[in-house]
């Protein structure tokens, strides 16, 4: 480790506190900023700083400025002398000391172009290769006292040289905490993050930023750049970081509210983040707006890649902020490609919309099945009662979804939204037990006592009933978890696969068709006759049916699922 100390030079607190007073959003900063600067500039004899500085932000005292030029004016004397004096009689090593003495003394009183020309001079002169990197880490200081970034990038590559070529361990360190900060005030976070975070541990930078600063650039930084896994380990257990935490609560709230998927406080957290931390920093405070955005996107991501699908609505109450903000938000973002994802707005209306469909040709199809087994006004009286009953369950859809997006965050409790999604869920239920009913009567009706068309009702029957018996069971589902749990919002999602289940069992009646054809087809195999009629069957007349027999029957049992393709 170096022996010799580093000295904090110039103050980078002085433009710090002009940076808080030259913003007017910061005006609650002022009075401490102002006060603050004046013992800084005063203590350190910064004449030429302050001299600089406009009326309207500080106001002069002529008396304080005149006793500090005097003082510099005698100091500067002084140590011009010992230059003199060093050159004439003594060695090389104290002509080095004297050439960094003025520097140092230049770049302490706020000089700019004098002290960077005193300190290359220094660093030309001096022989050691540590005293060297110091010089230059100091060039590197006068950058980011003035936000001179070529004079800093010049200063990092010197010292970067020089290091490569047999610095020590805590001028290594030193270093990777300049370049971080640098590449943080460049908008280059993910690297900018990797150095503060390689050097959290070995942290001696001091004469650059105070070791609280550090810790909080670090966890900002990284925070926005690492994985759940690499943020858990590296910041959220870190010694270093839980020993900062107390003193500093936003950066606490900001990083586990996010790792544990706590949005909204992670959005309220973010928010005090920018007052406290970025808007108020010189070097973070040009991309307050970018860091803000890149954290909304990394918690939406991290939100999505969750589920499959989610609403706007269960977004917005996620977030704590209205469903027309994500709207918005998810819409910009997806757009410029900075979310993989897709936004459909109809997604409701279309799914309420199919099942409407769906359950009116489950109707037409009862109404054409049902004409050689129930007579008329059995067909009418359940046709009558099943087409009121789906668009009543259609209305209470569309209720359903009007009254949620009138009250987003508090749907369960409003009572407009309760009662449409309790007459939905109801609805629902009743038309699937009536149409099961009707096609079961029908099918029954039908039987013929021929074996292979009796199979073939079997099989209808047991189709039926399962498929209606998925969607009733999810309407039953959606109606429980709405009464027993309201605010967790699971029967949304079953909403969602209730659409999802009607069209199912559309597809699957189509699918069908094909199956019932080959088990009603009078062209049949041995293989299959022999299955059908066992051997040992008696060929009475009574127990024969003629191939014209077989296809009237295949015909009639086949109607409901052939009806489809004419539709």
């Amino acid at each position: 480790m170096s022996e010799e100390v580093v000295l904090p030079i110039p103050n980078l607190a002085v433009p710090q506190h002009l940076f808080v007073l030259s913003s007017p959003s910061l005006s609650h900063l002022h009075e401490h900023s102002k006060h603050a600067l004046l013992e800084a500039i005063k203590a350190d004899q910064m004449a030429p700083y302050y001299a600089s500085l406009s009326p309207s932000i500080v106001p002069q005292d002529a008396a304080v400025l005149e006793k500090m030029q005097e003082e510099n004016t005698k100091t500067l004397a002084e140590l011009d002398e010992r230059l003199e004096s060093a050159k004439k009689m003594e060695g090389e090593s104290e002509i080095s000391d004297a050439l960094r003495a003025r520097a140092n003394f230049l770049t302490k009183t706020g000089e700019r172009e004098t002290a960077v020309d005193a300190q290359k001079v220094a660093l030309e002169k001096t022989p050691g290769l540590g005293s060297r990197i110091d010089i230059a880490l100091t060039i590197v200081r006068i950058g980011f006292f003035w936000l001179d970034r070529p004079l800093v990038m010049w200063g990092l590559d010197k010292a970067e040289k020089m290091v490569e070529e047999g610095g020590d361990w805590d001028r290594r360190n030193r270093l990777k905490v300049y370049k971080g900060l640098h590449l943080l005030s460049i908008r280059q976070f993910k690297r900018g993050g990797e150095l503060l975070l390689d050097a959290l541990s070995t942290f001696t930078a001091t004469e650059l930023l105070s070791y609280n600063d550090f810790v909080a650039l670090t966890v900002i930084a990284n925070t926005l750049t690492l994985g759940r896994v690499d943020l858990k380990k590296k910041i959220i257990s870190s010694p270093e970081v839980i020993q900062l935490l107390p003193e500093q609560p936003t950066l606490g709230d900001i990083v586990k509210n996010l790792y544990e998927c706590h949005y909204d406080k992670f959005f309220v957290a973010l928010a005090t983040l920018e007052q406290t931390h970025l808007l108020p920093s010189r070097f973070l405070s040009p991309h307050t707006r970018f860091y803000v955005r890149e954290m909304r996107i990394l918690a939406y991501n991290q939100l999505l890649q969750s589920y499959k699908s989610l609403t706007l609505e269960s977004m917005g109450q996620a977030f704590g902020v209205r469903p027309e903000f994500i709207d918005n938000e998810l819409s910009h973002f997806i757009s410029t490609g900075r979310l993989n994802a897709t936004i459909d707005k109809d997604e409701s209306i279309i799914g309420v919309t199919s099942v409407l469909l769906i359950q009116l040709f489950f109707c037409w199809r009862i109404w054409r099945f049902s004409a050689s087994s129930l007579n008329v006004w059995m067909r009418i009286g359940f046709v009558a009662t099943m087409v009121p009953l789906a668009f009543f369950n259609f209305a209470s859809y569309v209720a359903m979804g009007i009254f949620g997006f009138q009250h987003p965050l508090h749907s369960p409790n409003a009572p407009n939204f309760s009662l449409a999604i309790k007459l939905a869920a109801s609805s629902g239920m009743a038309f699937d037990v009536i149409m099961t009913l009707a096609m079961i009567m029908s099918l029954h009706r039908a039987r013929s006592g021929v074996i292979r068309s009796d199979h073939v009702i079997t099989l209808l029957t047991l189709f039926t009933v399962n498929t209606n018996l998925i969607t009733t069971l999810l309407s039953v589902g959606s109606l429980v978890t709405f009464l027993v749990l309201p605010d967790a919002t699971v029967y949304g999602g079953i909403f969602f696969l209730i659409a999802k289940s009607y069209l199912n069992s559309f597809l699957a009646i189509l699918n069908s068709r094909e199956y019932l054809r080959e088990k009603m087809d009078p062209s049949m195999s041995k293989h299959e006759t022999e299955f059908s009629r066992p051997v040992f069957a008696e060929p009475a007349s009574a127990h024969t049916i003629t191939t014209r027999q077989m296809e009237e029957v295949a015909s009639g049992l086949a109607l409901a699922n052939d009806s489809s393709t004419k539709v």
